[in-house]
C-alpha cells in the first residue's frame, strides 16, 4: 500500500512538473551598478536565473559587490580592509507583461558572505607631497570574515526589445544581522526561451 501511495505522488509530481515547465518561459539576465550600506558604498555585478510561468517568476540570483578603493587625485584615502559581499539566493515573486513593459517583484532567502570592517586598529601618517589630504591618513581596520542568512528583495522594470532581447533597471537588496544594502544596476536580459 505505501509503495502504491509513493508511485501515485512520483506519477502525479512528474505530471505537474511536465505541466508546469510546457507553460513557462526561460530568462537569463546580467547587469552592472553600484550599492551603499551604512558602512561603505561601492560597484556590484548581477546575474540571475528565472522560470517565468504565467504571473509567478522562481529566480536564482547572484550579485558580488566590492567598495569602491578611494585612492584617487585628491580623494579621501580609504578605510581599510575594503567590503566586499557576495549574495546567493533563491527569490519567489509575481511578474507582470504588457507590450511595451515587464515589472517583476521578488522576496526569498538567500546566503550572503564576504569582508567587514570591525573595530579601528591605527591610522597612517600623513605623507608630504603635492596631492596629500590634509588630516586624511588611511584608517586600518579589523578584517572581520561574515556568513549569514538574509531575506533577499528585488524589484525590475525592463522594456523588450523584440521577442528575446529586453533592457532594464532594477533594485536589489539583502536584510540580514551583518551588512544589509541596497544596489541599483542596469541590466541586459536574454529572455522568452521555451521550455517545450
Amino acid at each position: 500500500m505505501k509503495q502504491t501511495i509513493v508511485f501515485i505522488l512520483v506519477i502525479i509530481s512528474i505530471s505537474f512538473s511536465h505541466s508546469f515547465f510546457d507553460s513557462s518561459s526561460f530568462c537569463v539576465k546580467g547587469g552592472l551598478g553600484g550599492y551603499f550600506s551604512k558602512s561603505s558604498t561601492g560597484y556590484s555585478g548581477y546575474l540571475s536565473a528565472s522560470i517565468l510561468n504565467k504571473k509567478h517568476s522562481f529566480t536564482f540570483r547572484y550579485i558580488g559587490a566590492k567598495e569602491e578603493d578611494g585612492t584617487g587625485i585628491l580623494e579621501t584615502p580609504p578605510k581599510l580592509p575594503l567590503e566586499s559581499f557576495r549574495d546567493v539566493g533563491l527569490l519567489y515573486g509575481k511578474w507582470f507583461k504588457s507590450e511595451r513593459v515587464e515589472v517583476s517583484g521578488m522576496i526569498g532567502l538567500g546566503l550572503f558572505t564576504g569582508i567587514k570592517r570591525g573595530g579601528f586598529l591605527y591610522a597612517d601618517p600623513p605623507i608630504a607631497g603635492p596631492f596629500t589630504v590634509p588630516n586624511s591618513p588611511t584608517s586600518h581596520f579589523d578584517e572581520m570574515a561574515i556568513k549569514t542568512l538574509g531575506v533577499p528583495l528585488e524589484g525590475n522594470l525592463s522594456f523588450p526589445i523584440g521577442s528575446h532581447i529586453g533592457l532594464g533597471i532594477g533594485i536589489a537588496s539583502n536584510l540580514n544581522t551583518k551588512l544589509s544594502y541596497l544596489s541599483g544596476f542596469l541590466s541586459l536580459e536574454v529572455k522568452n526561451l521555451f521550455f517545450n
